[in-house]
């Protein structure tokens, strides 16, 4: 009896012989529902664990086995089985950096799905923006996607007064950086960012499907402009698919390289 219920039955939805969809494409979407719940860790059932838990022929796991390739990254190894191997994205600490430029770069689409656009107000994040309290906030919220697959919940607060030229923006495929320096004239001149590991309540955990039991980070950032405060960020991760990454040299005369958010596999 495997660990993920292939064999047990457990969390597994029979396939309805009387609907036009082919079975393999019905299995296909019964796998897909599984491995965003979090089954099969280990490994893919084998093509006998799939005929016999969902009653179906030898061609249509292999069937539905292939056709789930396309949207994961599936690793064969002969005598050991089928494994879904994600994408895991490296994030640069200590240096300035686009996470949009960076996902793009490693040939992943980086989609977001904005959630609000708006002018709103926030006594505590006006203190630490240093405005007045009863003054606008610009705000933007983004669910940060990549290749389709959820990743990353932002939150971005900035005086108005500096980001209202982005309020007509669409942010669903863009760096928020690059529309800031074209529409408002303005650069970060320096930044700061706090980690730390947290327990995310369920709708977000929901919204970024993360598997049960999967650790998430929060990332606070702050930029400046010279002195004077210019953004706060809070952006939720999902710990199984980042990685921290602070890289140095004692080397004489070593120069530093321009950051890059790798994406690398992880079986």
């Amino acid at each position: 009896m495997d660990n993920d219920g292939a064999r047990t039955g457990t969390d597994v939805m029979p396939l309805d012989r009387s609907s036009p969809m082919p079975l393999w494409a019905q299995l296909v979407d019964e796998l897909t529902r599984r491995l965003k719940a979090g089954h099969f860790a280990e490994r893919l059932p084998t093509d006998q664990e799939l005929m016999t838990t969902y009653g179906v022929s030898r061609q249509t796991a292999r069937d539905a086995v292939r056709r789930l390739g396309e949207s994961f990254r599936l690793e064969r190894h002969r005598g050991k089985g089928t494994f879904v191997r994600q994408a895991q994205f490296e994030l640069p600490v200590g240096i300035m950096y686009s996470w949009f430029q960076a996902i793009e770069s490693q040939g992943a689409k980086q989609d977001s799905v904005v959630r609000a656009c708006e002018l709103r107000q926030d006594v505590i994040v006006a203190e630490e923006l240093a405005v007045e309290a009863d003054l606008p906030l610009f705000y933007l919220e983004r669910l940060r996607l990549a290749d389709g697959v959820p990743l990353a919940l932002d939150r971005i607060w900035m005086p108005a007064v500096l980001a209202a030229p982005l309020m007509e923006t669409d942010f669903t495929h863009t760096a928020l950086y690059d529309e800031l320096r074209d529409k408002a004239g303005i650069v970060p001149t320096r930044g700061q960012e706090t980690i730390h590991p947290v327990i995310p309540i369920p709708s977000v955990a929901r919204l970024l499907e993360m598997p049960k039991g999967a650790a998430a980070f929060t990332i606070v950032r702050r930029t400046w402009i010279g002195d004077r405060p210019l953004e706060r960020r809070d952006t939720i991760v999902r710990g199984d698919r980042h990685a921290f990454v602070s890289s140095w040299s004692q080397e004489p005369g070593a120069q530093a390289t321009e950051p890059r958010l790798k994406l690398v596999a992880q079986t």
